[in-house]
């Protein structure tokens, strides 16, 4: 065909015939009405019938599209909130461990893990059991009921090999011992799977004990090893598998499709019709679960779905990738797809979400009917409008024609009047106002040019400004080009360097050799990527080391760059004293033999120094602050004291010499003498209050004893004293005339 082309001799062939003898038929000019018509009509035929045959045909092929994204979208939504949610439990782990590895949680101080334990379930969405056992068989754990209380579960070598259970009160204090029973946390499935692998895993699908066999779980746990790598014992977290279940069954996907994870095994892990995938046999305490397998499942469509997956795969472990895919269940159609879900701890499972075909036909045959309807209404539409349409159009622009007619003949005076079509108007406007449009052109090109003066002065004006302020600025401004040398300086910049700014100019960066960092700074970001940086360098300025901050930004594409510095010399001096301030503080909070306290109003400790921690009986400040939580009811004896401290603190914002009592760690009470005071920010809010407390126990034991001194004292001069009177009233010339007159009556008497 290309040679008949090129060779107009050679020839022609039947169809090229039949093509000449149409194209010579047909009329060599058009009417604008039929050019406006049937062009536009022929299409709309076409379009219409093709798009009701393509909705008919794409109506199949959408069904499995359709079914395709939405059971790649179920099942990596349920991969998500799976791997999520098990990885919750894992990071409660990681931070526990790094707790005991910082020395900050001990695993012999059973109290301490019980409070903490306690602290985690109390706020965890996942973390609903905690729990740690060693080699010893020793247990400790704290679970979150459903019911809302907490049990605590602990086993001691006193106990053992018996368990101890309890119920906490609000403070996580053990309130009711609820039952004691034989446990060995060694023999459990989640102690075995920490010890067999050595690292953070997950243990078996296995009945959760404290359940009593009635629900399935998984446990995450993490081995606890010396720095000999000798075990110590496993922490595990309890994982119900039962919020799973709830996500599968709240999941949307169709009216009739269904989800399921089952394990390479095969065992059904959790269904979305499935509500207990597991089966229970016994009764009372020898109640036992008996996993399901999924190909033995009583729903046919779990059933069926993983009998088609043995004999397309081989096996379950077979299936290392997504796999989407379709199969006949009772004669009709499934769409099905499966997704591994896996982590680095062992979790393995398979993802099932399966939808029929029957889910999706009803809607997509509805809208083929509707789409075909629509097809033939905007035919019939459209071909009216089309026909309507051509002939205004034909009509406005015969209108134009005939006046343009009469413009090339002469006739100027032409007030072409078109309306109803925004074009046309504007092509007769065209017409009546060329003349009077040109001159506006060359009227308005000369008031461009003289606003092109003006912006060239304005332009100039602020140039000069701008180097007015430039040069104000005390600090080094400087514009380089990408090689390294200088554009221009500032004057702050060049009287610094006993230059002028003009003879800076077209010098290399480095050259007054006053700083080796900002040449070195300078180059390194010239040859980078980066379009702005800053350092703070060493600079000599006239024989004097000052501390810049130097700030860079490349303009122009990269072809120049702007550098400002700022002395930050006494900012440096400044930071550097405030370092050293803090260092002396910290040496005397730390090494005070006073005890040093920092505490909120409603009474908890802020922070609080050694000294203070070894007055009161704590091993550590740390040990203090977890242990004393409310300082009024923990320590004072007499809690009237704490009540007089608020209401001084309140009246004078400071109290000196308050003496009291109050209990040490181990219960005993000393005498203690406090000056506190309270700080406030600037509004006059009270921050915290920040104390020091001595203890003077030994010297209310020296006043007390010169104060029974000083009675005994007291008791034995007034003694001597009455002594002394006595014998100066018998020695006086009054009793002496007295005990005469008594002696004269007694001889009156006798005679």
């Amino acid at each position: 065909m290309s040679s008949q082309l090129l060779n107009p001799s050679s020839p022609l062939t039947s169809s090229q015939k039949n093509l000449n003898w149409l194209t010579s038929k047909l009329p060599k000019k058009f009417r604008l009405r039929a050019v406006l018509v049937v062009p536009f009509i022929i299409p709309i035929f076409v379009s219409t019938g093709l798009v009701g045959w393509l909705s008919f045909r794409n109506g199949q092929r959408a069904i499995d599209d359709l079914a395709t994204q939405l059971n790649s979208e179920i099942s990596n939504r349920i991969q998500q909130h799976v791997l999520s949610y098990l990885n919750k439990s894992h990071q409660v782990l990681q931070i526990t461990n790094a707790g005991i590895q910082s020395d900050n949680l001990k695993l012999n101080n059973f109290a301490a893990l019980q409070r903490y334990f306690w602290r985690i379930v109390q706020n965890g969405e996942t973390e609903t059991y905690l729990s740690f056992g060693n080699e010893q068989g020793e247990f400790v754990g704290v679970e979150h009921l459903e019911n809302g209380r907490f049990q605590l579960k602990i086993r001691t070598q006193e106990i053992a090999p018996k368990r101890d259970v309890y119920f906490l009160d609000d403070q996580g204090n053990r309130a009711i011992l609820a039952n004691r029973a034989e446990y060995d946390p060694r023999q459990r499935p989640w102690y075995q799977a920490a010890k067999q692998t050595g690292k953070p895993t997950w243990s078996p699908i296995y009945p959760f004990f404290s359940r009593k066999n009635t629900s399935l779980g998984i446990s995450s746990v993490m081995p606890i090893f010396e720095s000999t790598d000798k075990l110590l014992g496993v922490l595990c977290i309890n994982v119900t598998l039962t919020r799973i279940t709830e996500f599968l069954e709240n999941l949307r996907i169709s009216p009739h499709g269904q989800s399921f994870v089952l394990e390479r095994s095969g065992d059904l892990v959790v269904s979305s019709k499935i509500q207990q995938p597991f089966l229970v046999k016994g009764e009372g305490d020898n109640r036992e679960i008996e996993r399901i397998k999924a190909i033995s499942s009583n729903n046919s469509t779990v059933r069926a779905t993983t009998q088609h997956l043995v004999e397309r795969f081989g096996n379950l472990s077979a299936i290392n990738s997504s796999q989407n895919f379709k199969f006949k269940m009772e004669g009709a159609w499934q769409y099905v797809q499966v997704l591994p879900c896996q982590d680095e701890r062992g979790i393995d499972w398979l993802i099932v979400v399966v939808v029929p075909e029957s889910d999706f036909m009803g809607q997509i045959n509805a809208n083929t009917r509707t789409t075909i309807l629509l097809c033939l209404v905007t035919l019939v539409v459209a071909t009216t409008i089309g026909i309507l349409t051509a002939r205004w159009i034909s009509q406005q622009i015969l209108k134009l024609n005939n006046a343009s007619q009469e413009i090339a003949r002469g006739d100027l005076n032409q007030n072409i009047e078109v309306n109803g079509i925004i074009e046309i108007e504007n092509l007769s406007a065209s017409f009546n106002s060329m003349a009077h449009q040109l001159q506006e052109s060359f009227d308005s090109l000369e008031a461009k040019n003289a606003d092109l003066e003006q912006a060239k002065e304005a332009l100039a004006q602020a140039k000069e400004q701008l180097e007015a302020v430039l040069n104000a600025v005390p600090g080094s401004i400087s514009w380089v080009d990408s090689n390294g040398l200088y554009l221009g300086v500032n004057r702050h910049l060049a009287e610094s360097l006993n230059l002028t700014p003009d003879s800076i100019v077209g010098k290399e960066i480095g050259f007054f050799k006053n700083s080796s960092q900002y040449a070195e700074f300078m180059h390194q970001f010239l040859a980078s990527a980066e379009s702005s940086s800053s350092q703070e360098i060493l600079v000599n300025v006239n024989g004097s080391v000052r501390y810049y901050l130097m700030a860079v930004q490349k303009y122009q594409q990269g072809t120049a760059t702007v550098s400002v510095g700022i002395d930050v010399t006494k900012r440096r001096q400044a930071q550097e004293a405030l370092r050293i301030a803090e260092e002396n503080y910290r040496s005397i909070f730390e090494n005070a033999l006073e005890g040093i306290f920092q505490s909120t109003s409603d009474g908890h400790y802020i922070s609080i120094n050694p000294a203070m921690a070894r007055l009161h009986g704590y091993d550590s400040p740390d040990d203090m602050m977890v242990s004393v939580t409310e300082i009024g009811r923990q320590l004072y004896v007499d809690p009237s004291c704490r009540s007089e401290f608020k209401r001084l603190m309140q009246e004078k914002g400071e109290v000196n010499s308050f003496v009291y009592q109050v209990y040490r760690k181990d219960s005993s009470i000393i005498w203690v003498e406090e000056n506190t005071r309270a700080v406030r920010d600037t509004y006059g809010n009270v921050l915290y209050y920040e104390g020091i407390i001595q203890d003077i126990s030994k010297r209310k034991q020296e006043e007390d004893a010169l104060k029974r001194q000083l009675q005994e004292l007291r008791i034995e001069i007034d003694q001597q004293k009455r002594k002394q009177d006595v014998a100066e009233i018998t020695q006086s010339d009054y009793f002496q005339e007295l005990q005469a007159a008594v002696e004269r009556l007694r001889f009156d008497e006798d005679w």
